[in-house]
């Protein structure tokens, strides 16, 4: 019985912890110190987050397969959000998105990361 009862919370903790780390549907989301971009699939929107107080702007590049690109900045500073509607045509083409938090002198930016929603 005592086994029983520890597998079953283990079983618990284990669905807590990894259920929380779950994305919304049609939303792809990367953190990165200093920023987060999101991509809501199913309205094409591109977001960029300043999460920071540090005097440092954010950039998200986008990406697709059929050869689109482009970028948000947010030079707005301090917990601001920028977002753009991006018009990446009606075959949803894989979309990759990455984000870059820069100064003056140096840029820090995450690995391309392929949206769990696109085609």
């Amino acid at each position: 019985m005592l086994i029983r009862r520890s597998v079953a919370v283990l079983g618990l903790s284990a669905a807590a912890l990894f259920g929380t780390t779950s994305i919304a549907s049609a939303t792809g989301a990367l953190p990165w110190p200093g920023g987060r971009v999101y991509y809501n699939t199913s309205a094409n929107v591109f977001k960029v987050y300043d999460t920071a107080c540090d005097d440092k702007h954010v950039v998200g590049y986008w990406k697709t397969d059929n050869g689109q690109s482009g970028k948000v900045e947010n030079k707005a500073g301090c917990n601001t959000l920028v977002q753009k509607t991006l018009d990446v045509g009606p075959n949803k083409a894989p979309f990759y998105y990455r984000i870059c938090v820069a100064d003056f002198w140096v840029s820090s930016c995450s690995d391309w990361r392929k949206d769990p929603h696109g085609a």
